[in-house]
């Protein structure tokens, strides 16, 4: 950092103490990442897929690449992980909802699904920006989303069936639409 550029942060931070206590500034960040939040959110009525939760997520967070990573490595990264985490959730919501229309499943199980989604978005995101935000995010988020196709559709419809049907007893010898794992295989075997 030059001397310049210190000494006009510095001056900027003294006017700003005069005036908020420091006590109030982290309380600034809060405000400013839960406002911004609420915009990003409030720009969104529904969400047709994963790949839409995280690249609106993804493009803002690019489009402020250098303050993000500031905040990352500040005192207050916490502050930034809720509002992400606030983003997510929202999103992930909104795309659950939409998913599951013509699925009869349970609150319970919608906020299990979209607790999972939130918990997976959120996830990647914070693994991208502990790596330092790489600029070809875009196009590994669109890959791994690729991947996962019809994860949703089938994580639902097993919810559904799983709603008609009496619980499974635990130790069943096979799981429904699970792959068989066979023995004997493997490494020196």
């Amino acid at each position: 950092m030059s001397g310049f550029t210190k000494q006009a942060i510095q001056a900027s931070f003294l006017k700003l103490l005069d005036t908020y206590p420091l006590r109030d500034i982290p309380a600034l960040l809060e405000q400013i990442l839960a406002d911004q939040a609420a915009a990003l959110v409030a720009s969104y009525q529904s969400v047709r897929s994963l790949e839409e939760c995280l690249s609106a997520v993804l493009e803002k967070l690019i489009a402020n690449k250098r303050r993000v990573q500031n905040i990352y490595c500040s005192v207050n990264r916490d502050v930034f992980e809720s509002a992400l985490m606030q983003v997510c959730g929202y999103l992930t919501g909104l795309y659950v909802d939409s998913a599951a229309q013509g699925f009869a499943i349970s609150a319970q199980d919608r906020e299990l699904v979209a607790g999972f989604y939130r918990g997976e978005c959120f996830g990647l995101i914070m693994d991208w920006v502990m790596r330092g935000m790489p600029d070809n995010v875009l196009a590994y988020f669109h890959q791994l989303c690729t991947l996962r196709q019809c994860m949703t559709e089938h994580l639902l419809r097993r919810i559904h069936t799983d709603t008609e049907e009496k619980p499974k007893q635990p130790g069943s010898a096979k799981e429904p639409g699970c792959f068989e794992v066979e023995s004997g295989g493997g490494v020196g075997g």
